[in-house]
């Protein structure tokens, strides 16, 4: 009985090491995401982080600072008081435009329709007064955030994320899917070169 609970606890530590291993590597993926798009050294995502800020907040303080010339700091800083994003914003003489992804044709999801026809179906000059949430900000931030970084299909990521999946999880998926794709062309490009074409 007490080889079996030796056992048993054994692989439960073995089980939990791997589970926080993945969990690293995927914030390490997503927090390199972040510093290549937002020209930001890890330290400053460590800084920022120290002040409480989410995983998907992170994009947003580093997003807001840029556009609006703010130390990321003083973004986190009054994010950690408790301000909503937009209050934020506009608490700082900028605008939810910032948010704003401009994307033609019809969007088919249900996550990215609804803030999209908002600011469609209101007057540009009227989008400051839009009732955009927290939600809302993060998942425009973020989508802009991982398609243009990794260059990949905006209504993809979107689906990615109408199927329950955080962005830390998404930015992984797809660094891994591209990684996965150069390699396959590198092995194409040394076989044509092998072959002498």
């Amino acid at each position: 009985m007490r080889k079996v609970v030796v056992s048993v606890i054994c692989l439960t530590v073995i089980a939990l090491a791997a589970s926080t291993a993945m969990a690293g590597e995927l914030k390490d993926t997503f927090e390199q995401a972040i510093c290549e798009n937002f020209n930001v050294k890890q330290v400053d995502v460590d800084i920022v982080r120290n002040f409480g800020i989410s995983d998907e907040d992170l994009a947003v303080v580093f997003h807001v600072a840029k556009r609006g010339k703010i130390a990321p700091e003083r973004i986190a800083e009054m994010r950690a008081q408790g301000d909503s994003w937009v209050d934020l914003v506009r608490g700082r003489n900028m605008n939810v435009e910032m948010f704003f992804i401009p994307i033609s044709g019809t969007i088919d999801s249900y996550t990215y329709a609804p803030i999209l026809e908002q600011y469609r179906a209101t007057p540009q000059s009227q989008w400051n007064q839009m009732p955009l949430s927290d939600a809302d900000v993060v998942n425009m931030v973020n989508l802009r955030m991982v398609a243009s970084g990794f260059d990949y299909n905006i209504f993809k990521v979107m689906t990615l994320r109408d199927n329950g999946k955080d962005f830390v999880q998404i930015c992984h998926e797809i660094k891994e899917a591209k990684d996965v794709m150069l390699a396959q062309q590198r092995t194409e490009r040394r076989s044509v070169a092998n072959a002498g074409l």
